[in-house]
C-alpha cells in the first residue's frame, strides 16, 4: 500500500468519525447546555440521547479508526 492510498484511508477514518459526531445533535450541544471547564468532576456521569442511527456511524468510524491504529501495514517509520 502506498504512503497516498494510508493517507487516504486515515483521512476517511477521521472524516467518518467527525460525520458521526457531528451528526449526534445533543452531544454536539452539550458545550452551549453546559459548564464544561477542567473542573475535578471526573466521576460526573452525563446522560446523551443518540439515536441507534448516529450510535451506530460512531461505532463504525470507531472500528475503522481502531482498524487502521492497530494495522502493522499503516505504521511508518
Amino acid at each position: 500500500m502506498t504512503l497516498k492510498q494510508k493517507a487516504k484511508d486515515m483521512r476517511h477514518a477521521i472524516d467518518m468519525m467527525e460525520g458521526a459526531m457531528m451528526g449526534w445533535d445533543e452531544l454536539m450541544d452539550l458545550p452551549e447546555n453546559c459548564a464544561l471547564d477542567e473542573s475535578d468532576a471526573d466521576d460526573l456521569k452525563l446522560e446523551v440521547k443518540v439515536t441507534w442511527k448516529h450510535l451506530r456511524r460512531v461505532l463504525s468510524a470507531v472500528g475503522e479508526c481502531n482498524r487502521i491504529i492497530n494495522s502493522d501495514e499503516y505504521v511508518i517509520n
